[in-house]
């Protein structure tokens, strides 16, 4: 493989590009993005997860996470962004979402030294203001009720959902199904779910759990993706084989019976 064909090289010029339009972004975040906006949003969402998923099930390999890792990990929230930006929301509902903005991402981006690993690669990323934005200190208390107990159960929901869904590509009923804004709407709150279920997991369980809510996102990314190209000969991310081995990675599976979910037969 030539210098020039590295992924490394890739991600880094795919995360240069993907933050150097701030005209893009200072539209897309504005109230009043438009159809033909919220269209492109889409489109371009679903080019990053394309572009990232063959990318990451070799990296089950690596113990520690290295800023590779982190940088294919800064596209899937910029994916995430521009997916939950595809629909027009009200301010209240955005707000609930809790959609990372661009100066968020960038702040992502400096904390795990994915600016300067990019500058190795050949790619200055401008992130502009290096002050943290007020938008990263969220005033939105968390659910007392949350529980180890509902983590496992929503995860075998959304693994539960995501067989229906994977199944709909077979008839042009369910192919109309997945291209509806219904569909893509629901999709986007559960890469929102997905993406809190991670943050509460990192916070109050040990990490060999996270896997269970990452499964919970990777999901759902994967149901967005599907509504994007509803093709049955599609490639598909996340495979339900993978889903299987980011699980059995770190024995998650285990603590998943241990909560009383009762898992599908393709996990053991």
């Amino acid at each position: 493989m030539t210098r020039a064909e590295r992924p490394e090289r890739t991600v880094a010029a795919l995360l240069a590009s993907s933050l150097r339009d701030r005209e893009w972004w200072d539209a897309l975040e504005a109230d009043d993005a438009g159809v033909e906006r919220r269209e492109e949003a889409a489109r371009r969402a679903a080019a990053l997860y394309r572009a990232t998923a063959p990318l990451i099930p070799p990296r089950l390999e690596v113990d520690e996470a290295e800023p590779f890792d982190h940088a294919i990990g800064c596209l899937r929230e910029i994916a995430d962004t521009w997916a939950m930006r595809s629909i027009a929301w009200t301010d209240e509902e955005r707000d609930a979402l809790g959609v990372p903005t661009h100066r968020a991402i960038q702040l992502f981006v400096r904390l795990h030294d994915v600016d300067a690993w990019a500058r190795g690669m050949g790619y200055a990323l401008d992130l502009g203001d290096p002050n943290i934005p007020e938008e990263v200190w969220s005033d939105r208390r968390e659910e007392s009720d949350v529980s180890p107990a509902d983590l496992a159960r929503r995860c075998v929901d959304a693994l539960a959902t995501y067989e229906q869904v994977l199944g709909l590509r077979e008839s042009e009923e369910g192919r109309e199904l997945l291209q509806s804004e219904d569909f893509r709407r629901a999709t986007c709150s559960e890469i929102a779910q997905g993406r809190a279920w991670v943050v509460w997991t990192r916070g109050h369980l040990a990490s060999e759990v996270e896997p269970v809510a990452l499964v919970m996102l990777a999901v759902a990314q994967g149901s967005f993706l599907l509504g994007c190209t509803p093709d049955d000969k599609a490639e598909v991310f996340p495979t339900l084989e993978y889903l299987r081995m980011l699980l059995a990675k770190t024995d998650a599976n285990d603590w998943l019976l241990e909560q009383g979910a009762e898992l599908p037969d393709w996990l053991g």
